[in-house]
């Protein structure tokens, strides 16, 4: 009778322990939206408090909020880029027809409007690991987005190793981890290594970008590769789709035999 009582006890702790960690969290929260106000890394005018009655995001104000809007269908098949109007079937973009991409398919969750390039750009250069909530619940918003994620292994775009030490991070898989935790049944595996240290591709067009990253892509372990699985992997934006296609190349010769893409941000 004792032992039942003490279970019942803990249990009662362990539970009153959470809802005390949640009720100070949010409360040191809001104090802190009071005393050192968010600004919305976009425009930068004061954000609004924390509000637990509201799913807003964090770190953008409302309009700037409101642009974020998730990239729905009709959309290219291969790329994610979204149509406009009525489109009949799986009709493959223009930018994908000269691309000529070895993955299947592929998703993105925003068009690369103002407020996507500032998340994406703060994520990417700056280490704002403070937006991945917020990132997260921009994917929660997208059904179609997660339901294409899910049972996956997650393969993020690696960094060459004197980038990633200047650095410090790998955004790519930053971005996976998110969407690992809000994927259902999702893995991560880090398979590729980038062994060519390329130029940057920023100022390349897509001829050159093509070039640039062809072969700088190779799989590390071969026998952790399952050819019954499909591998999807991941990248902060989808401008030319040159450092994925690479990418999948080197999976598809490493064994894989399902590979499809899927970004942050396209445009």
């Amino acid at each position: 009778m004792a032992y039942h009582f003490f279970l019942l006890f803990m249990a009662f702790m362990v539970k009153s322990a959470s809802f005390l960690d949640r009720f100070f969290v949010k409360n040191i929260e809001r104090f802190c939206d009071v005393v050192y106000p968010r600004h919305c890394i976009c425009c930068g005018v004061v954000a609004r408090p924390l509000d637990p009655l509201r799913a807003g995001l964090r770190f953008f104000c409302e309009s700037c909020e409101a642009e974020l809007k998730p990239v729905c269908a009709p959309h290219c098949p291969k790329c994610g880029a979204p149509y406009y109007g009525l489109v009949k079937g799986e009709r493959i973009c223009p930018h994908c027809r000269v691309l000529r991409p070895v993955f299947k398919h592929g998703r993105t969750l925003l068009k690369m409007h103002r407020s996507a390039k500032a998340l994406i750009h703060e994520l990417k250069y700056r280490e704002g690991r403070y937006l991945l909530p917020d990132i997260r619940r921009l994917v929660r918003r997208s059904p179609g987005y997660l339901d294409f994620l899910k049972g996956a292994v997650l393969v993020p775009v690696p960094l060459h190793a004197r980038r990633l030490r200047e650095r410090g991070y790998n955004q790519s898989l930053l971005i996976t981890e998110c969407l690992a935790v809000e994927a259902h049944g999702a893995t991560i595996a880090q398979l590729l290594k980038r062994h060519i240290d390329t130029p940057s591709q920023t100022r390349r067009n897509r001829a050159q970008r093509r070039k640039n990253v062809r072969t700088a892509f190779i799989v590390e372990d071969k026998t952790r590769i399952d050819p019954d699985r499909r591998y999807i992997i991941v990248d902060d934006v989808f401008t030319t789709g040159s450092t994925l296609n690479a990418c999948a190349r080197a999976l598809l010769s490493g064994g894989a035999t399902q590979v499809d893409v899927v970004t942050l941000g396209h445009g």
